[in-house]
């Protein structure tokens, strides 16, 4: 296998020996493959045979010269381009488990000023309090005056037809009529090896007729609730929904700050991959942050009672601060230039929030009882007034350490830059000269983006002639030019 390194410079791995099997960890978001030793598709356990011998090796050959010229003393700033229209925006909504949508209503005049495209609300049928969570959601859209998906989960226990029948029943009680509808069955939830039997469930096909019966005229998307991989392993049949849709997680395979920001490289892949699949059919992102919204590989997700960086935890300190600010811009500047229609981030209220609630776990510093939010509320404010907009090419040259996107507003064209690393970084701005107003999410602002709902509607600092940005750690920085 032979990847560059940097330009000029190759590396060869040759693995020689016994049977070696590749994951493409794409699949799940990682920046990276794994390979190991035997297969996945070989009996289990693997029987060794006493005193047969195993061999294997592996050679890693380094070739070619850098190209790149000696850095100088001082590192040059990273150069971001804006260039000609490439498409629009995708519409951008948060997600609202059924779990917070009581907790939503309490916040309904924050998720207000978020002023987002959709809300994405979801009905468990194999929980409780169908109805109570169907009223809330009606609630919500009557006091937001924003529409709603609303993702079902059937428990796959009967027809389609009646399990959707049952659920509908619950929702009309309410008088809560989605705009849309996810259709999926709880088996769906879990992950399950190719080639393995899956538990009886539903098909594709059987779900959506059951949707489109009772619920005539309603949008109906298909898919997976958990992340491309399971999509890849039980695609959806072509043209069979009105879109297609997944999530997406970056604490799957490893936790670290450098591993979750490069997951962000994956995107262009996972992307291209469900464009191949689906063909023209409208592409959706479901509500996805840092922390997963559910663990298709075990019972549940990880507990995390001491706020560290764990795997598959259903809830991420970094959520709150900077850093997830940054990676969500990230996220959505790049299925934006992948051409995706709908995109969803975390949810309103909760562990995956962009508003503060008591949640059971220990939350420093956002102890006040005024309304507080979390930086990447205002990411999400800013990016979903954006809904539909013609956006531009803004190209960086170093992506993997600053994130770029560009769109045109009735105002103008308004930038958005973040810096994807832990070191202050200098980003010299082309086609951008001239007067601007600039809105920084940094660690000398973090009082008043918690404290201020409304950070983004302030005029923000003016600059005379604009030319480059200084941006520290997981800083992000919104430009406006008139």
């Amino acid at each position: 296998m032979t990847h560059t390194v940097s330009p000029g410079v190759t590396a060869t791995v040759l693995m020689e020996g016994n049977k070696f099997e590749m994951e493409d960890h794409r699949n799940w978001m990682d920046a990276s493959y794994k390979t190991y030793v035997c297969s996945l598709l070989d009996p289990w356990p693997y029987t060794l045979t006493k005193g047969q011998p195993f061999k294997q090796s592996i050679t890693v050959t380094i070739s070619g010269k850098s190209s790149r010229r000696k850095a100088p003393d001082s590192k040059p700033g990273v150069h971001v381009t804006l260039g000609k229209q490439s498409g629009r925006m995708p519409l951008i909504g948060v997600g609202v488990p059924m779990a917070e949508a009581a907790h939503a209503i309490e916040k309904a005049h924050l998720i207000t000023k978020l002023n987002v495209d959709h809300l994405i609300c979801q009905i468990d049928g194999r929980k409780g309090g169908q109805r109570l969570a169907a009223k809330a959601f009606r609630d919500l859209r009557d006091r937001t005056g924003t529409r709603s998906t609303l993702e079902v989960i059937l428990p796959a226990k009967v027809t389609a037809q009646k399990e959707v029948s049952a659920i509908a029943s619950e929702l009309a009680a309410a008088r809560y009529v989605p705009d849309a509808i996810v259709i999926t069955h709880a088996h769906d939830l879990k992950s399950f090896q190719p080639g393995a039997d899956r538990p009886w469930g539903p098909s594709y096909s059987k779900m959506a007729a059951a949707v489109r019966k009772l619920f005539p005229g309603t949008p109906v998307g298909g898919g997976m609730l958990s992340y491309f991989t399971e999509l890849n392993r039980k695609p959806v049949p072509r043209d069979l929904f009105d879109f297609v849709t997944h999530t997406v997680c970056p604490i799957v395979h490893a936790a670290d700050d450098v591993s979750v920001m490069e997951t962000l490289q994956s995107i262009p892949s996972i992307a291209a991959s469900v464009r191949k699949m689906i063909g023209k059919q409208a592409y959706h992102l479901g509500p996805s942050a840092i922390a997963c919204r559910a663990n298709p590989y075990g019972v549940g997700a990880a507990s995390n009672p001491s706020n560290a960086r764990i795997c598959l935890s259903d809830h991420d300190p970094r959520q709150r601060g900077l850093f997830a600010a940054a990676w969500n811009l990230g996220l959505v500047a790049a299925f934006a230039k992948a051409g995706l229609t709908s995109l969803a981030l975390g949810s309103v209220t909760g562990s995956q929030g962009v508003i503060h609630r008591e949640f059971g776990t220990a939350v420093p510093w956002y102890r006040t009882k005024k309304d507080t939010v979390y930086p990447v509320y205002h990411v999400l404010a800013g990016l979903a007034a954006a809904s539909g907009n013609r956006q531009h090419h803004a190209v960086s040259s170093e992506p993997e350490s600053i994130a770029a996107l560009a769109y045109k507003t009735a105002g103008g064209m308004e930038v958005w830059i973040a810096n994807l690393t832990s070191q202050s970084r200098s980003i010299q701005l082309t086609d951008l000269a001239g007067p601007a107003y600039i809105h920084a999410l940094t660690e000398h602002s973090f009082h008043d983006l918690a404290t201020d709902p409304g950070f983004l509607f302030d005029p923000g600092e003016k600059i005379r002639q604009l030319s480059k940005i200084e941006l520290g750690p997981y800083a992000v920085a919104r430009i406006r030019t008139s």
